[in-house]
């Protein structure tokens, strides 16, 4: 068949023929299997992808297949049963503009690509050509197909070139133009013959830091901003960006850092300011540019570029689009509003949704073509970058009144692992109704409490094992990359399996972790500027020159000189330098001498520095900033090492952190590894035999900084849980700690498991005396000790500092 022929296969309504012979002619029933799109449907259906399939309804209620065979024989006889289309064909054939509510593990992305192939075989998404020798022949059409990612937007390109090949069609991935927003507005702006310039991201860091310095910028208590926090201000500068409403200086973390509105402006305008200079642009630069062009100060030669652009346009993780980027879309698919294709809506639109109605988009003029939007809302997370659900759940209906099909059938997880996060999501009021159904029967949920996190480590790692000698992948899915640090040191300290973790955030290579491991220089040198930058952070900020003092007692001290380091400096010199320290000092030689002689108690440093580290979660990092929470996360890590190492000095366990740092350098990002570390944003759309969701406690799911009262917040939050749900192919395990179970955690179905009654307590194996006197002459038995280092790595600091 020659190339012209082939191509006339489009239009002439000819299905061309695939290896695969149809095994059933179930699809008959439903389809013209004579046509291309019945021939193509029934092809689908044989592969797997079932198009029509037999339903049971009992009372009024439609049953899942699984539903049905745990009925009795008595009510099976009673179910009314019928032959009809699944949900998947529903959507590849629905006509017009459509919206497309997905749920998880519905397979959305093939569906996009079966209804992309379906609209070029058919005929519908081409046009005809005359060729030279005057004939005519049809093409594929103008078509764009995006999504939030390159990365997706690659695959929806691979998987189309995939089936059309496989299933013997012409391959017209090549025609088309796949790619992010972002890469869209830049190749119109090109074509339109605007240049582009984008910077390379160090240097937009650059700009940006200076435009924060510029403007005075710090933490809320007066601190000099780190690297993640220019990282988090960049975040709230592109979700202020993004949106067009008033929420855009409303980010979460505005308050951390003082972000007020007036200065939010003007450190947008600052920044602005330094890429002119440079002559260079951010992605954010492209929409804004168009949207400027669009509805600022129109432009109706680039209204008319951008509505002519395409006549068919297929949006994937449409859930993920932003105010701004809605809003040019409006212009890209203007002939497909419905104020162009109803007389009289755009007058309707004006009065009821004032918001959504501008003048420029109303023409009365409906063009060919079409838009496809498919998402899901619940597993819409991105909204602290400018993302909006209500664009999928409202504004995309309110401008085009699609129609509405759903994919609410799970083929990923197992009725047993769906079924318990579904009384979770469905008490979020702003998404689209659905039912949620698994397409399987089975699988292993669990949900299990824990006295401390050395309990729920000892606990995974030992599942995990299990997972590991029946071959299973495994993914253990955690609320950051800083939450991801203590399975990531456990896993690494074990050294039995090959694992990945997501970035250098869980390794010890981050700044805040060396700063973390810095503080332990306390016990291992003398007046070092580690030993005084760790005793400046045990003082109030107006004391500080108290520790200069100190210091300098300790290089004048004839006695530390000649031994080891502050421990040997006279209490009367220390209380007399420094005040504010004397009392932490005290308390930390209690746990290292014995009171009465002096002399040094085996592994008593050990339990001075989890004191130290305890008092820093509490006393010095407590806030609900990120850069706090970043670092209490550091702190829990070391304090679990500390707390189920053997180790008898300080020494020993810096050796091990330093060795076990390099170790996990290596295991970022690895490839093909049997055991994955993420993060809930990083494994959207993702899948494992078994996963563990880490920590679903109170503080991280959802997260301390997350307004209660804000409902908005608390159902981002809970659809960020329900994505760790439903990762799993086989088994979810879902670990919380006692008495501080997550509110998500507590809305899952199931029972929930008390280890301390199967797995036992963890304890430590230090070698020390019987009772270690504190201080204040108060004995500390091994019990009470215990209990100590336990409510420490359980990070229950606020229970234990007034016990010190």
């Amino acid at each position: 068949m020659g190339v012209f022929d082939r191509l006339q296969t489009y239009s002439a309504n000819v299905g061309v023929e695939p290896a695969e012979k149809p095994a059933e002619d179930i699809v008959a029933q439903k389809f013209d299997v004579t046509k291309p799109a019945g021939y193509f449907l029934r092809v689908l259906h044989n592969m797997g992808y079932k198009v029509v399939d037999e339903f049971y309804s009992l009372d009024g209620r439609d049953l899942t297949q699984y539903e049905y065979e745990a009925l009795s024989d008595e009510d099976k006889a009673r179910c009314n049963k019928r032959i009809d289309t699944t949900e998947f064909a529903n959507m590849l054939n629905t006509d017009g503009d459509v919206l497309a509510l997905s749920s998880a593990g519905s397979g959305k992305t093939t569906a996009l690509t079966f209804k992309i192939m379906k609209d070029i075989i058919t005929g519908e998404a081409t046009k005809p050509m005359q060729i030279p020798e005057g004939a005519t022949i049809n093409v594929v059409d103008s078509i764009f197909v995006g999504t939030f990612l390159k990365s997706g937007a690659d695959e929806l390109k691979k998987n189309l070139e995939y089936w059309q090949r496989r299933l013997g069609y012409m391959v017209t991935a090549d025609r088309i133009n796949f790619g992010t927003l972002h890469a869209e507005f830049k190749r119109a702006l090109n074509a339109m013959g605007v240049a582009t310039p984008i910077a390379k991201p160090e240097d937009l860091r650059k700009y940006l830091k200076k435009a924060v310095d510029r403007l005075g910028i710090s933490r809320e208590d007066g601190s000099k901003l780190t690297f993640d926090d220019y990282n988090v201000i960049e975040g709230i500068l592109a979700y202020y960006r993004n949106r067009l409403d008033m929420e855009r200086y409303k980010h979460p973390a505005c308050d951390d850092y003082g972000l007020s509105k007036s200065i939010l402006d003007a450190l947008y305008l600052r920044y602005q300011e330094y890429k002119t200079e440079a002559k260079v642009m951010d992605f954010e630069d492209l929409q804004e540019l168009l949207y400027q062009y669009l509805y600022v100060t129109p432009n109706p030669a680039v209204q008319e570029f951008i509505a002519n652009r395409y006549s068919y346009i297929y949006l994937d993780e449409f859930q993920d689009t932003s105010q701004i980027q809605f809003a040019i879309l409006k212009f890209y698919a203007r002939g497909r509003l419905e104020c162009n294709k109803k007389k009289g809506y755009g007058d309707w639109l004006k009065a009821n949704n004032p918001e959504e109605y501008f003048e420029g988009l109303e023409t009365g003029v409906e063009t060919h073509g079409k838009i496809v939007c498919i998402g899901d809302d619940d597993q819409a997370i991105y909204s602290w970058r400018g993302s909006d659900v209500s664009i999928i759940t409202h504004k995309y209906i309110a401008n085009f009144q699609p129609n509405v099909v759903k994919l609410s059938t799970n083929y990923r997880c197992p009725a047993n692992v769906l079924q318990a996060v579904i009384p979770s999501i469905t008490k979020n009021l702003s998404r689209y109704p659905k039912t949620l159904r698994a397409a399987k029967q089975g699988g292993t949920f669990g949900a299990y409490e824990f006295s401390s996190l050395p309990d729920m480590s000892m606990f995974m790692l030992q599942q995990i094992a299990d997972d590991m000698a029946k071959n299973k992948s495994v993914a253990i899915i955690c609320r950051t990359n800083f939450d991801g640090m203590i399975p990531a040191l456990m896993l690494e300290r074990q050294n039995k399996f090959a694992f990945s973790i997501s970035s250098d955030a869980m390794s010890l290579n981050s700044p805040m972790a060396r700063a973390m491991l810095e503080v332990a220089s306390l016990f291992t040198e003398r007046s070092t500027p580690a030993v005084k930058k760790t005793l400046t952070l045990l003082v109030p900020y107006w004391s500080r020159f108290q520790v200069d003092n100190l210091i300098n007692t300790l290089r004048n001290d004839d006695n530390v000189r000649k031994r080891s380091s502050i421990w040997n400096l006279n209490e009367d010199d220390i209380n007399y330098s420094c005040p504010e320290l004397y009392p932490i000092i005290k308390k930390m030689k209690g746990y290292m001498f014995e009171p009465k002689t002096g002399k040094k108690i085996e592994g008593g440093e050990i339990v001075a520095l989890q004191y130290l580290y305890g008092r820093l979660a509490t006393k010095v990092y407590y806030k609900d900033n990120p850069y706090c929470t970043k670092m209490r996360a550091y702190i829990y890590s070391l304090i679990q090492i500390l707390e189920v190492g053997d180790f008898l000095t300080v020494h020993d366990f810096l050796n091990e952190m330093s060795d076990l740092g390099d170790r996990l350098q290596a295991r970022i990002k690895k490839d093909k590894t049997p055991i994955s570390i993420v993060t809930v944003h990083e494994f959207k759309g993702k899948e494992r035999d078994v996963t563990y969701v880490w920590n679903d406690s109170d503080g991280v799911f959802p997260t301390k900084k997350t307004n209660l009262d804000n409902q908005k917040e608390v159902e981002e939050e809970r659809r960020v849980h329900y994505i760790a749900c439903t990762r799993a192919k086989e088994k979810n395990i879902v670990m919380t700690l006692k008495d501080k179970h997550g509110i998500f955690f507590d809305e899952l179905g199931g029972t929930v498991t008390d280890t301390s009654k199967v797995t036992g307590v963890l304890s430590k194996n230090i070698k020390v005396s019987n009772s270690i006197s504190s201080p204040e002459g108060v004995s500390v038995n091994e019990r009470e000790k215990a209990e100590l280092i336990n409510k420490l790595a359980s990070a229950q600091f606020d229970d234990v500092i007034p016990s010190l």
